[in-house]
């Protein structure tokens, strides 16, 4: 087995399919593969090696006019061929990259305060500062405009210049953004009231704006709210991510050596080139640091994949936190990424998921401890079940998304689900 570096992954994306070009319901090519063409030995040899069904593999490996068919052919909407160009996409998604000026916005009279300025952004590189408030770009007022608004004024194409007029105690002055690429955050904190703190989990990633990524990013959130007495944690859109920085996560809510989840899965002996089904338990190896920390959770049906690794690791090890929401996802399988001879991507589901403790959920979804109706607010039960604010009305709910609104309404397409995450932000927050 002479394979390239791999990735593990645990996400669902729904551009997957159509960036492969395939539909699950897509029946294969007829016709022979040529024998000696080294891209479609690779994905066979890479395809029989790690997939967890085998008796879903074609009898015939040869059969099939490209990698592209021969994929298809196992009918598993997780296992897939990227041609070159859609490999090129993909691995974007892999990452927080996002562009704009890099900043986090609240609604104020004025104008539009900054809340954070995101590191390594155009904004950063501008001198834009955490507090300043922005009244007009490009010589028109933002004052009292809706979010939308505000949106098509700062929008544009990377290197488009924007004018803002930033105002201060000894009046405003102009800075200029360039509009650039850069690493967004992939965790979210918040207050809801004097006691209570909000943490917004996006998804799992290794490359976010911190070195550390998703892991990094959660500690500092956690330092953040210690504040605290009670904490709210949001997983709803999740989509899951990378498996490294899930266990990480999770090694944070739980004590070390702890079990986290059972996997089933094709390991890969890198010495010897060989692969071999095994059956294992992940645990922490992280101490640890929300022990004696109150929170509860917050799930939805977009909760997938690594997210659902964190949740049933909480339900299984944690029964002091409750999870609050509808049925999640139900996707308790793990991919392996490989690029090809040709730098095309293939991605073959290698393992299966089964809970510590409970149902096995795969396919089917993890009942939250308190299950509300999808049109109902889990923000306002879980702040009702912490006795903070029983009855509270609706926040509004905008997305300082980690990754660009087009790629959360792509993930969303995936799930039937349409519109923004829900968010609990006090202050109305947005991102450019």
């Amino acid at each position: 087995m002479h394979c390239k570096k791999i990735t593990l992954i645990f996400v669902t994306f729904s551009f997957l399919l159509a960036l492969a070009g395939c539909s699950l319901h897509t029946n294969p090519q007829p016709g022979q593969s040529d024998r000696n063409n080294p891209e479609y030995l690779y994905a066979a040899e890479f395809l029989y090696g790690f997939f967890i069904f085998p008796d879903s593999l074609p009898k015939d490996t040869f059969g099939f006019a490209s990698a592209q068919a021969l994929y298809k052919s196992v009918n598993e909407r997780w296992t897939l061929y990227f041609p070159p160009d859609s490999a090129k996409l993909f691995l974007n998604f892999l990452t927080t990259n996002t562009g704009g000026m890099g900043i986090q916005l609240d609604s104020v009279k004025n104008g539009y305060e900054i809340m954070n300025v995101f590191a390594n952004s155009p904004a950063q590189t501008a001198g834009l500062m955490k507090g300043d408030t922005i009244d007009s770009i490009n010589g028109v007022s933002v004052a009292g405009v809706s979010y939308d608004t505000l949106s098509k004024r700062a929008e544009g194409n990377i290197g488009d210049k924007k004018r803002l007029s930033i105002l201060g105690a000894g009046g405003s002055v102009t800075i200029t953004v360039t509009l650039g690429t850069f690493l967004a955050p992939s965790v979210f904190t918040d207050s809801l009231d004097s006691t209570t703190a909000y943490i917004y989990l996006s998804i799992f990633l290794s490359q976010t704006d911190l070195p550390g990524g998703t892991t990094e990013e959660l500690d500092s959130a956690l330092a953040q709210t210690r504040w605290a007495q009670h904490t709210i944690l949001d997983l709803r859109g999740n989509p899951g991510g990378d498996l490294d920085q899930c266990v990480n996560v999770c090694g944070r809510f739980v004590p070390n050596k702890t079990a986290i989840i059972r996997i089933h899965e094709n390991l890969q002996d890198t010495v010897r080139y060989t692969i071999s089904v095994v059956d294992t338990v992940l645990v922490s190896s992280f101490q640890g640091a929300t022990l004696s920390r109150s929170f509860v959770e917050l799930v939805d049906s977009n909760t997938a994949s690594a997210a659902e690794i964190l949740t049933s690791c909480l339900m299984s090890n944690r029964p002091d936190i409750k999870t609050v929401g509808t049925k999640t996802f139900g996707k308790a399988r793990g991919q392996v990424l490989s690029s090809t001879p040709d730098s095309a991507l293939v991605k073959v589901t290698y393992a299966l998921l089964k809970p510590i403790t409970g149902a096995p959920y795969d396919l089917v979804g993890i009942v939250p401890d308190i299950s509300v109706p999808p049109d109902s607010d889990a923000l306002v039960v879980a702040e009702a079940l912490i006795g903070q604010s029983a009855g509270a009305a609706k926040r509004l709910a905008a997305v300082p998304q980690a990754i660009p609104r087009g790629k959360i309404n792509a993930l969303r397409k995936e799930y039937g689900h349409s519109g923004v995450i829900p968010m609990a932000f006090k202050r109305v927050h947005f991102r450019l």
